[in-house]
C-alpha cells in the first residue's frame, strides 16, 4: 500500500519522511536491478550471446573450409610423388616403377623420309630377366638402327640384330635364362626371340596379330606392351616378308641390307620417357 508523502510531519514525520525515502531508493535499485535482470542474463544475453556464437561458428567453419581446399593442392602433390617416385619416373598402382620406351622408326611403308614413333611400357612382373636384358639394350643404344628383317602382317614383327656386326658379337654369346610365361603374347606385345631353352639375347618380335597366343606354349614371355603407336607398327615394310637371310645379317650387317632389302622399315633411335 503507498504512503502519502503529505501525512508525515515535524521530526517525527522527518524521520519517517527520511525511512520513507530510503525504502522508495530501495525499491527504485531493486526495480532497476529487476529490469536488468534479463539483459544479462535472460532473453537479450541468450538472443545476443548465441547470434554471435553462431556467427563465429559459420566463419570458423568457412576458415576451415578454405583452410582445407589450400591443403589440398599440396596433398595432391604429395599423392603425385608417391605414385611417380622422386626422380619423376611414373610408377603403377602397386607401386612399381613403370618404365616407358620411345621408338622413333623410319621408311615406314617403305618410304624414305616418313618416320613414325611408338612407345613400350615394360613390364617386370610378367618377365623379370627379359625387361632387364631390354633396358640394358636400351641404355646401350643397341635398338638404334636395327632393321624389322622379319614382318608377316597379322603375325609378327621381327628385329634386333644390330646393324654393326662388331656390336652384334658383343651380346650373340650372352644369353639370358627364361621366364616363366605368365602373360598371352597378346597383340601388341613384345618378346625375345629364341632358338631354345635360355637362349634369349637381342631379337625380339612385336606381336601384332590376334591369335598368337599360342606362343605362349613355346615359351615365349612377353616383356612390355606397346602402349601407343600401334598404327605406326601397322605401317612396319611388309613386301619382303622373310628373304633377309639372318646368317648375312649377323655377318655384314647393315650393309647387307641396306644393298638387298633397301626398303625395310628400321629404328632411328630410341629413348626412356
Amino acid at each position: 500500500m503507498a504512503i502519502p508523502v503529505t501525512s508525515v510531519k515535524g521530526n517525527s514525520g522527518k524521520a519517517a519522511r527520511d525511512t520513507f525515502l530510503k525504502k522508495l531508493v530501495v525499491l527504485l535499485i531493486i526495480s532497476l536491478c529487476c529490469a536488468a535482470v534479463p539483459h544479462f542474463f535472460g532473453e537479450k544475453k541468450k538472443s545476443g550471446t548465441l547470434e554471435e556464437y553462431a556467427k563465429f561458428e559459420k566463419e570458423y567453419a568457412n576458415a576451415m573450409s578454405r583452410g582445407s581446399k589450400q591443403k589440398e593442392a599440396p596433398l595432391s602433390d604429395v599423392a603425385q610423388i608417391k605414385k611417380e617416385g622422386k626422380d619423376g619416373d611414373s610408377k603403377n598402382e602397386e607401386g612399381t616403377k613403370e618404365t616407358l620406351i620411345e621408338f622413333e622408326v623410319g621408311n615406314l611403308s617403305g618410304i624414305e623420309g616418313k618416320t613414325g614413333k611408338f612407345v613400350i611400357k615394360m613390364q617386370p612382373t610378367w618377365s623379370p630377366l627379359g625387361v632387364e636384358r631390354f633396358e640394358e639394350l636400351t641404355k646401350a643404344s643397341f635398338w638404334d638402327e636395327c632393321r624389322a628383317f622379319r614382318v608377316l602382317p597379322k603375325f609378327v614383327i621381327q628385329l634386333g640384330i644390330n646393324g654393326d656386326p662388331d656390336v652384334q658379337k658383343k651380346w650373340r654369346g650372352n644369353a639370358i635364362k627364361d621366364d616363366p610365361v605368365v602373360h598371352s603374347n597378346e597383340r601388341g606385345t613384345v618378346s625375345f626371340a629364341t632358338s631354345g631353352s635360355n637362349t634369349r639375347t637381342t631379337q625380339i618380335f612385336i606381336n601384332v596379330g590376334k591369335k598368337n597366343a599360342f606362343l605362349d606354349k613355346e615359351g615365349f614371355s612377353p616383356v612390355g606392351e606397346v602402349i601407343s603407336g600401334m598404327d605406326v607398327v601397322g605401317e612396319f615394310y611388309s613386301e619382303y616378308r622373310e628373304q633377309p637371310s639372318q646368317g648375312k645379317i649377323q655377318q655384314q650387317g647393315n650393309v647387307y641390307l641396306k644393298e638387298h632389302f633397301p626398303e625395310l622399315t628400321y629404328i632411328k633411335k630410341t629413348r626412356f620417357l
